[in-house]
């Protein structure tokens, strides 16, 4: 017999979902133990090193610099002093920066025409992962090396452009393009403007994406990684009841100061949702726009006079190569442009649309939306970044808002996604938010969906017992089968969610509730079903087989409990 099975059966009834902040006190000290061994003990470069990464970058011998940082990071890692650990050699911030841009700049990705560029790009980005598993974000100093340029400020706006003067209080930047105005830090307004222009690429540019897809996870990594360390390391400052010590803490974690740029009012909070959700349609392609100019264009074909072998100089036969030729040396690019070329078609190109004096190579692509959202992997990414908002909010309300605000916002931009989009948040096959967080999500969205008869249900927590008494025998407010299959996917979410965690007892009561709500939201969708066409009409039949589908799987979820109950 099962520990489970030997309960009475009503002592789960009252058992709630469980939070993040329940976990039990000895298992807290072992994560704050875990992370304070989690990262090797960092020193700086000797100044020979430095200065030898310095020359290379500033060369632009990427090939060469990237191996010697690589080496200096991993050197001495099995090697132990009085059973310590040996210290990492951090790599300075300026060249991080550099690499970070280098791992995704079109010149040596997509647009490049050399094989090595690419396996530049790709040490590049084989690097950065290896110095957040190492020695990690704080200990990189990821807040300096990853530092978007402030556009209110007026010497780094001339850092945007690279007119900057390398005084004493620029000591280690670099002076190349890639460290100051085609770098990623100095083109893009904030980490959100990324964020948007790189889920636009997951639907409308997919060679693009598949270079923003590598850079984001890395990044989501190191964000997620910093957050978990700083709260984990805030547990014993909390205990003493250094609450000062904790703000400072975690306000100086990366994705705080992502969030801070934003700025107080409530139209940069939501500017933070739509790039997280940009799905490359026209409104997000104007909102976010590429960051390097013409970086979804295919590399440029070799010129003619690249392809065809050199003449020889041969001055006693007369044989001068091409010196000779009367054909212009000016390149193609640097030629006045053709009289095709009319202010018509410059202002078509600025507003995004094609022109026919310039052929788009994406056709009408950017007038389509995605209806995947660039697909699994891009819907995992927003979903992680989704869940970093809540947990700065839960844990570092200054950043960002405070968590109740947050899962308002969330359910704003969530609840109007397509019913295919809308069960990968609220229902997906693996989770993506910690327990008290996923109930507190559903908990929103069916406030303003689920039928006013409900009784409001405003707790924290999330009991069977409540949970039959406000949201399982209800249908939604509205007379439709689209709204009653998100309700019928709330509803299972909820009940997944006590499943999960021990928290559902099989009773008369959990049957007959579960069935006077099938039955309700069948019966709602049907009184309100009319004749539809177009994409609404797809929309709803897609919603008839989720909302029957939603049905049977509630009921088997309640078949198995019973069943590891007897």
């Amino acid at each position: 017999m099962s520990a489970r099975s030997a309960l009475p059966p009503s002592s789960q009834i009252g058992v709630p979902i469980p939070s993040s902040q329940m976990a039990p006190e000895s298992f807290q000290r072992q994560q704050v133990k875990k992370f304070y061994q989690r990262y090797r003990p960092v020193r700086p470069l000797p100044y020979e090193l430095r200065d030898m990464i310095h020359v290379y970058i500033e060369e632009q011998l990427y090939s060469q610099a990237i191996p010697l940082i690589l080496n200096t990071l991993i050197a001495g890692t099995d090697g132990t002093i009085d059973g310590r650990t040996l210290p990492a050699q951090v790599p300075p911030p300026q060249a991080l920066a550099v690499v970070a841009t280098l791992a995704v700049h079109p010149s040596w990705t997509n647009r490049s025409r050399e094989p090595d560029n690419m396996k530049v790009a790709n040490d590049a980005l084989f690097l950065l992962k290896h110095v957040n598993s190492i020695i990690g974000a704080a200990n990189a100093d990821f807040n300096t090396a990853f530092k978007f340029m402030d556009k209110f400020d007026s010497r780094d706006r001339r850092r945007r452009t690279g007119d900057v003067t390398l005084d004493g209080d620029d000591d280690g930047k670099f002076q190349i393009e890639m460290a100051n105005k085609g770098a990623i830090w100095n083109l893009a307004e904030d980490f959100w403007a990324v964020v948007g222009w790189a889920f636009n690429c997951s639907c409308q540019h997919p060679n693009r994406w598949e270079r923003w897809r590598p850079w984001l996870e890395f990044m989501l990594d190191a964000l997620e990684d910093d957050l978990e360390e700083r709260v984990a390391a805030a547990e014993p400052l909390k205990k003493d009841g250094k609450e000062a010590a904790v703000n400072t803490l975690l306000s100086e974690s990366l994705i705080a100061q992502y969030c801070l740029t934003v700025g107080d009012g409530r139209a940069g909070k939501r500017r933070v949702m739509r790039a997280i959700l940009a799905n490359g349609s026209k409104k997000d392609l104007d909102e976010f726009k590429e960051i390097w100019k013409n970086e979804t264009k295919p590399p440029k074909q070799k010129k003619e006079d690249e392809t065809i072998p050199r003449k020889k100089i041969d001055f006693e036969k007369d044989e001068y190569a091409d010196y000779m030729d009367l054909e212009d040396s000016e390149e193609e690019d640097d030629l006045p442009s053709t009289p095709k070329a009319t202010t018509s078609a410059r202002q078509s190109r600025k507003r995004g649309r094609p022109s026919s004096a310039t052929p788009d190579l994406d056709g009408e692509a950017e007038y389509s939306v995605s209806s995947d959202y660039g697909g699994g992997e891009a819907i995992q990414l927003r979903k992680r970044l989704i869940a970093l908002l809540t947990q700065i909010s839960f844990h570092y309300e200054h950043a960002f808002m405070e968590a109740e605000d947050c899962f308002d916002l969330v359910t704003e931009f969530i609840r109007p996604l397509p019913l295919d989009m809308f069960i990968l948040f609220v229902s997906p096959p693996t989770p993506w938010l910690e327990p008290h967080s996923h109930a507190s999500l559903c908990q929103n969205l069916l406030r303003p969906t689920i039928s006013s008869e409900a009784p409001t249900y405003h707790a924290d927590t999330m009991t069977q017992i409540e949970f039959e008494k406000h949201f399982l025998p209800y249908p939604a407010n509205y007379t439709n089968y689209v709204e009653n299959a998100r309700v019928s996917l709330l509803v299972e979410a909820l009940l997944r969610l006590l499943f999960r965690h021990s928290a559902l007892t099989v009773n008369t009561s959990l049957k007959k509730k579960l069935d006077e709500g099938i039955k309700a939201r069948e019966a709602k969708a049907k009184f309100g079903a009319r004749k539809l066409v177009g994409v609404n009409a797809a929309e709803e039949e897609k919603a008839i087989k989720m909302l029957a589908n939603s049905a049977a799987r509630m009921r088997m979820v309640v078949q198995v409990a019973g069943s590891q109950q007897q």
